[in-house]
């Protein structure tokens, strides 16, 4: 047997020993193109043919182009006697909503290839990801400034991508296995010439329109020149992944608190343990925390919550996000989700607290972290969705003439923000609470948020969701609720009712931006 065969059926023996011990049936995703085409004739080496249905999506993106690829993967299965379905979508669905091809594409396949899977009963997918696949992957992971957690990369064997978000679901009872991960694509490039296994190329991967596409193509080839043994070096990460996630699931289970009559799924963190660590280690439990529970955050979201449970006080809550509140007892933390046709908690535990005494505390609701590129956190302002976005000020923004802006965005001039805050410390979200003052645009003296909303002529539930930007104990923008629709005039106190975009905002004077800004803090309320 060809040595690389033999690690592919040594790897598959060890990590899914199913395919070989009870003759479990698989789905295979074949695109047509060699690592597919490899894969399936791979397979078909080691399992008997029964085991193996193979499953091919043609977009008609590429038209007749698209068809050959489907017409070879068919005449292949029908060659070896493989069975296979081929399914035919309409691509034109993914890109008219405006989103990436190649995550709706995905997404599609995986929708696909586990329908099939429960209806051959079939116990696992497979895919064709090899060794470049996850260096790519580990890359794009990297530049984009994931956490540690993410330098696992992609795992031999594990849960299916089901939703949007691409986040996983257990309610689907196939798993995922890459068996090729060992594997590199000069390897099976090599397999692929020797034995004569039929292949199609894309045209489109040779273009570099989307990230993986441009690492491939023009950035990794060139590393070898500068950074010898670097594929080496980066496929060690997984390894300092895993050791990661040991310390910090020693961590979390160091806090964790049972109450005798719950399960581990309603697990608590002790209050008093968790109070005592370090920020570092608080961050970093709470994030392993939420992971466990597969609830999603924002970096943002976690330091806001790192910030309020510090010095939540028994029976107060912090809410994390619309669906989902972080309850103090007085031993524990627990989590608390929140139906989604009522606004109160769905647990009984959930105590409601007055409008007064959250404005009191005025909980943080975000922190801005420095690696703050492009990221949005919901925060429950009345069905809206408040985005912060680090960018250039582009040249057709005219500060000059705030009526050619968005009036459902406000614009912070960065470089003011930054000679405002003080080294190592963030700027937050928070509500507002009695007492705080804006220096609003256009004016010389401040003014008290409680003033200017009622100028604003805010009514009380609008108040009460109103939110403000804190920098170096400065409040640098008043951000207003989603259904907040009147005109506010710098120059006067007074507002007039319109019919007008909503306004999100008021900046303050020693933020505002210039023909001299180069970067600005965009702050945006919309749907969502």
């Amino acid at each position: 047997m060809d040595p690389t065969l033999q690690h592919l059926q040594n790897h598959l023996q060890n990590i899914a020993p199913e395919l070989f011990e009870s003759n479990a049936p698989c789905i295979l995703a074949v695109s047509g193109g060699p690592d597919s085409m490899f894969l399936l004739w791979a397979m078909k080496e080691l399992l008997p043919l029964e085991q193996l249905f193979v499953v091919h999506v043609n977009y008609q993106l590429r038209g007749a182009e698209s068809d050959k690829d489907q017409r070879l993967v068919e005449e292949a299965c029908e060659l070896w006697e493989i069975e296979c379905g081929a399914f035919r979508v309409d691509s034109s669905a993914g890109l008219a909503k405006g989103e990436n091809f190649q995550d709706w594409a995905r997404r599609e396949r995986y929708r696909i290839a586990t329908e099939i899977a429960l209806a051959e009963q079939a116990a696992f997918i497979l895919t064709a990801h090899h060794q470049d696949d996850q260096l790519e992957t580990l890359l794009m992971r990297l530049l984009r400034g994931a956490g540690i957690r993410a330098w696992q990369g992609m795992p031999p064997r594990g849960l299916v991508p089901t939703s949007q978000s691409g986040t996983f679901s257990a309610l689907h009872s196939p798993e995922l296995l890459r068996p090729l991960l060992e594997i590199s694509r000069a390897q099976i490039m090599e397999i692929i010439q020797k034995e004569h296994i039929p292949y199609r190329i894309d045209q489109s991967n040779e273009e570099s329109t989307y990230a993986r596409n441009f690492l491939r193509n023009q950035w990794t080839p060139q590393l070898s020149t500068y950074f010898p043994g670097w594929e080496c070096n980066l496929l060690k990460l997984p390894e300092r992944a895993a050791d990661y996630k040991a310390l910090s699931d020693y961590l979390l289970n160091s806090c964790i608190s049972l109450s005798p009559t719950e399960t581990g799924k309603n697990e608590a963190i002790n209050t008093h343990i968790w109070t005592a660590f370090s920020a570092e280690l608080k961050r970093i439990s709470l994030a392993e925390w939420l992971t466990k529970h597969q609830i999603p955050y924002s970096q943002g979201q976690l330091e806001a919550a790192v910030q309020a449970l510090s010095t939540l006080q028994t029976g107060q809550s912090h809410q994390l996000s619309p669906e989902l509140t972080i309850h103090r007892e007085r031993e524990s933390f627990h989590l608390q989700k929140h139906d989604e046709k009522n606004s109160s908690p769905s647990t009984p535990q959930t105590r409601v607290h007055p409008i007064e005494e959250e404005e009191q505390s005025a909980p943080v609701i975000y922190v801005m972290t420095n690696s703050l590129s492009d990221e949005t956190a919901h925060f429950g302002l009345s069905g809206a969705t408040l985005t912060l976005q680090k960018r250039t000020f582009l040249p057709e923004e005219n500060p000059e003439k705030p009526q050619t802006l968005p009036s459902d965005t406000l614009y912070l001039d960065l470089a003011s923000i930054q000679a405002i805050t003080p080294e190592k410390e963030p700027g937050i979200i928070r509500k507002w609470r009695h007492g705080d003052r804006i220096q609003p645009l256009g004016m010389q003296g401040h003014q008290l948020i409680s003033d200017l909303l009622t100028n604003q002529k805010l009514t009380t539930a609008q108040k009460k969701q109103t939110l403000v930007f804190e920098s170096g104990s400065l409040i640098l923008a008043v951000i207003f609720p989603l259904e907040y629709s009147t005109i506010y005039s710098s120059s006067k106190t007074t507002t007039t009712p319109a019919t007008s975009p909503i306004r999100a905002g008021i900046i303050s004077e020693r933020v505002k931006c210039s023909s001299a800004t180069n970067e600005c803090l965009v702050i945006k309320v919309k749907d969502g």
